[in-house]
């Protein structure tokens, strides 16, 4: 049984599949994948009302006791947060 280039280059089966579909992108369309690293990717925490919002609302729940990220996902997870981010 012949190595994969994947398994050769340290990678398993995931980078495998991808090696695959690169390869055919490729062939169908003579367009080489593009990678992202160096692209700007915003995130909704640069949204200072936002994260004033978050600090608001963990500051409330350590009255109470600690702060786990459940508290974080809770947050993000209400209703009107949701209707915000999308």
């Amino acid at each position: 049984m012949f190595p994969t280039s994947a398994k050769v280059a340290g990678h398993g089966v995931y980078h495998a599949r991808n090696l695959r579909t690169w390869i055919r992108q490729f062939l169908a369309t003579g367009n080489l994948p593009l990678h992202r690293y160096g692209t700007f990717h915003s995130s909704i925490l640069e949204d200072e009302d936002f994260a004033q919002e978050i600090q608001l609302y963990l500051t409330e729940i350590t009255k109470n006791g600690y702060i786990h990220a459940q508290d974080v996902v809770d947050f993000v997870a209400t209703p009107e947060i949701q209707a915000r981010l999308v």
